[in-house]
């Protein structure tokens, strides 16, 4: 998967988070409903300020090594907390505009469906099943002695 190095800058961020529900209507009363997936993309609108020479790199990378849009990348972006991280995107069709080209300036302002990459999916869905993320070591030393130590005999099943 093709990566993206410029950070769209913090100024320019808005996020509109999913619902990650299925909604069936029913003849009477309250819709059923549904969790219908694990991590929902988050549709982030960005801008990204830009000298001309980073601008034809935008292009470049927009317009043939993720075929207009049309195949995903990854993007560091600025959580909420502040941390930089990695984000698997993909462009909204028609979102991506340059909205102004002032001297040497170009900015450039698209909306973009993101989740975070595998890496730190994995660590946030272990430390939410397990509390803090500070206790990831201790939880996964005792996992590993579950595993290695208690089950060497097997499980007695």
């Amino acid at each position: 998967m093709e990566h993206y190095n410029l950070i769209p800058d913090v100024s320019g961020y808005g996020a509109t988070f999913g619902t990650g529900l299925t909604s069936i209507d029913t003849d009477g009363g309250f819709p059923r409903l549904r969790a219908d997936q694990l991590i929902e993309p988050t549709e982030f609108s960005v801008t990204w300020v830009m000298t001309v020479s980073q601008y034809l790199e935008f292009s470049y990378f927009f317009q043939r090594k993720i075929s207009k849009g049309s195949s995903s990348f990854t993007v560091n972006l600025i959580s909420i907390q502040g941390n930089v991280e990695l984000h698997n995107a993909q462009f909204v069709p028609g979102s991506v505009r340059l909205t102004d080209a002032t001297g040497l300036r170009r900015i450039v302002q698209a909306s973009i469906l993101a989740v975070p990459s595998v890496e730190y999916s994995s660590v946030f869905i272990i430390s939410d099943s397990i509390g803090e993320l500070a206790d990831v070591d201790q939880w996964l030393l005792s996992l590993e002695e579950l595993v290695n130590v208690n089950t060497q005999g097997g499980l007695g099943v």
